[in-house]
């Protein structure tokens, strides 16, 4: 709890070092500032692996028991961090202090920093690698709840996949990159300039964290301007030799959502599990699990999540592997002390197959395939071996500016009003200006008057009553397919009868209740899709006449006077 941290830190120099992170930058006050410890979050949905066919990641959090069987980790999560400045980025600076001021010794630093710089252990893919199952079976502590110990979402405090890193070993803490790695810059709480979504009131460009530096262009060098964010050293965990029947993070294509992350940071109350001691029983009875409280399934629903997706160019491909991977995440600083993500998405570049060359006895067809997009095979040892599972993570957290945001619709509803009917004010100016400037350079005897006022009583009177007599039949139909597809507390034959068909041809296990709903969802999106098709046919059929239409209108057009 800290309350003997500063003596051991006075009485006690040189015989070890304490550092205590608190999640203190996405969402404080000054006066507040690890209260009540807000955090970014990641999330995993079940429903995200079986749509993608994608392998779990290999840091779940799970232990080992004294008999050496696997469980899931309900208590803490235990790490070592293999690089002593990403553990503390003012390790060097408090310990040069201590040797300069408390022991008066002039010693160069480098004589005792030079440790703890040392890869993480490499856990085999065997040992930590879980089934498809794992949501149902996953954590089976003993609970004495209602509820069981089944989920469907689960949210972590790190990044999943990223499961050898140095500085973090199996888990990258997400408020611990963010908000206390060396190569972030960080900036006070007084000194932060916020983007108000009313520019008037603030500037356009953000001053605030931000984990990314701008090298400029050197055309004397021939140096190309770049971005430098956080690069660590990493290493697959995977048997990335051997090819697998489910699709690796590292292999997902174009557009596969692997994670997603929440976009405002979350009370530490929301996320942490709660007891209650049961005198009879001796115990503690689980009232909720760590990562799965009934908030976090709510931010799912709610469309608060941001997806970490796949880039659409720099995505993977079966039998190749990254060697680097970047992951760009995007911010908005409502205010001094608070910020909501935007966007996040990965990228894999510099891919590399994990074929065998054609002198170890390589498949030469795919060899060729390869070769076709310009991927390389990965350097090999003498004996045909993959040299190194190493790749770089590299991370990119920033701030966008007013106008970045704008074109993301992160602003509050009144603001796009205001901006769509400032458009169209100008869109009207502008054709009153055409119009006078005509008015004006004319040479008519007679020039028409303006009549814009009545061009606007003739556009929108009708349109405004026919989308009205539109929306009738419109509101019937989606009455009618949430009844029938049971959306509605309605009893309906068909819908009791869907809900025991699967809807997938390759589906044939027993129907459990989150399946059930998924399909039902899946239904009823289909049946709205195609109701709005045939609106949309419909509409086009009335508005635009047909052939015989348009010659009677020609004909009629012909014989009109002059």
């Amino acid at each position: 709890h800290g309350l003997y941290y500063p003596g051991f830190d006075y009485f006690k120099p040189l015989k070890g070092e304490m550092h205590i992170h608190t999640p203190s930058r996405c969402n404080y006050t000054p006066k507040q500032a690890a209260n009540p410890r807000f955090s970014f979050l990641s999330v995993l949905g079940k429903d995200d692996f079986e749509s993608s066919s994608l392998d779990l990641p290999l840091n779940l959090p799970h232990k080992y028991d004294k008999k050496g069987n696997k469980m899931f980790e309900n208590r803490i999560l235990i790490n070592r961090p293999s690089d002593v400045d990403v553990g503390d980025m003012y390790y060097r600076e408090k310990m040069d202090n201590i040797y300069r001021d408390k022991l008066n010794k002039n010693l160069p630093s480098q004589e005792f920093f030079e440790f703890g710089n040392e890869h993480a252990f490499n856990e085999r893919d065997t040992m930590v690698k879980e089934s498809r199952n794992w949501w149902s079976t996953g954590d089976q502590t003993q609970t004495y709840s209602e509820e069981g110990t089944a989920f469907s979402s689960i949210a972590l405090p790190y990044l999943p996949f990223f499961s050898n890193c140095q500085g973090y070993d199996n888990h990258i803490i997400i408020s611990r990159l963010l908000e206390n790695h060396p190569d972030c810059t960080l900036v006070e709480y007084e000194n932060t300039v916020e983007v108000n979504e009313y520019p008037w009131f603030n500037s356009l460009s953000p001053l605030s964290d931000i984990c990314r530096k701008d090298i400029p262009a050197n055309d004397m060098l021939g140096i190309e301007r770049i971005f430098k964010g956080i690069d660590m050293k990493c290493t697959f965990e995977e048997e990335v030799e051997i090819a697998s029947d489910q699709i690796r993070w590292f292999e997902a294509g174009p557009g596969t959502v692997l994670f997603h992350l929440t976009k405002n940071a979350i009370p530490a109350t929301d996320f942490e599990g709660s007891h209650e001691f049961v005198p009879s029983l001796h115990t503690k009875n689980d009232l909720r699990r760590w990562g799965r409280s009934d908030k976090i399934s709510q931010l799912m629903n709610a469309f608060m999540l941001a997806p970490v997706a796949v880039n659409k160019v720099d995505s993977g491909l079966p039998g190749t592997i990254p060697r680097i991977v970047a992951l760009d995440i995007q911010y908005f600083q409502v205010s001094k002390g608070k910020k909501r993500l935007v966007s996040a998405e990965i990228s894999f570049k510099n891919l590399c197959t994990t074929l065998k060359p054609r002198e170890f006895g390589g498949n030469s067809d795919l060899l060729d395939l390869m070769d076709a997009q310009s991927i390389p095979t990965c350097d090999v040892d003498i004996n045909g071996v993959l040299k190194s599972y190493d790749y770089d993570l590299v991370v990119h957290y920033y701030p966008l500016d007013w106008f970045h945001l704008l074109n993301r619709f992160e602003f509050g509803t009144l603001v796009y009003i205001y901006l769509f009917t400032l458009i169209g004010l100008i869109s009207m100016g502008l054709a009153a200006t055409l119009w006078g400037v005509n008015r004006l350079i004319t040479k008519l005897r007679y020039p028409p008057i303006f009549h814009g006022i009545t061009l606007a009583k003739l556009i929108s009177i009708p349109s405004c009553f026919g989308c009205f007599l539109a929306t009738i039949p419109c509101l019937c139909c989606i009455w009618a397919i949430l009844a029938l597809f049971g959306h509605l507390q309605i009893n309906s034959s068909l819908a009791s009868f869907l809900d025991n068909v699967n809807g997938s041809w390759l589906d044939t296990s027993t129907l459990d209740q989150v399946r059930m709903n998924k399909y039902k969802t899946g239904r009823l999106a289909t049946a709205l899709i195609t109701m709005g098709i045939y609106f949309s046919i419909l509409s086009a059929y009335l508005i635009i006449p047909d052939g015989e239409e348009k010659e009677h209108l020609i004909i009629e057009d012909d014989n009109s006077p002059i």
